[in-house]
């Protein structure tokens, strides 16, 4: 009798020693299955750091590139503002010519007898009308000038922003 509870002694010591083999090599797998997909994961991390790294990179080379062409833009917008104020400041100077030549006009239309002044009258009425124009050229300059300045202004508030977004 003895012989049969040796056997199942020996059974049972044989099913646990199964049973912490199974454990040891699910234990096993689990750990080596993590493993792999740990590498696999580490490689698309990787992947996606370098595609991430590549995609800003373009996007940095284009925002330069727009930036260049709107501090270039701006660099011509101010060249002709300044051609401009140069434009009416010479505009100035023939308006104020006109108006020196129209009082000589008037001066001598004032000092010369009646039957000469008719070429004198058609002299001055010319150099009024020249007056007029010139007055109308200067007051369109200034009002171009203001509309330049205005869009010199939001040209660089514009690119202000750009540089405080990120």
């Amino acid at each position: 009798m003895n012989d049969g509870l040796y056997g199942q002694e020996l059974f049972s010591v044989i099913s646990w020693y199964k049973a912490v083999a199974v454990a040891v090599a699910a234990a096993a797998f689990f750990i080596g299955g993590y493993k792999y997909a740990a590498a696999l994961y580490s490689e698309d991390i990787a992947q996606m750091r370098e595609q991430a790294a590549t995609a800003m990179a373009k996007q940095e080379k284009a925002h330069r590139e727009a930036e260049r062409k709107s501090a270039l833009a701006l660099s011509e917008a101010m060249d002709q503002l300044a051609a401009a104020r140069a434009e009416s400041i010479d505009l100035r100077g023939d308006v104020e010519r006109v108006r020196k030549l129209a009082d000589s006009y008037r001066a001598r239309l004032s000092a010369a007898s009646t039957d000469s002044c008719d070429a004198l009258r058609e002299r001055l009425a010319g150099c009024t009308k020249l007056l007029e124009e010139s007055a109308e050229l200067c007051e369109e300059g200034a009002r171009l000038s203001g509309e330049v300045a205005a869009k010199k202004d939001a040209l660089a508030s514009i690119i202000k922003e750009r540089r405080e977004s990120p």
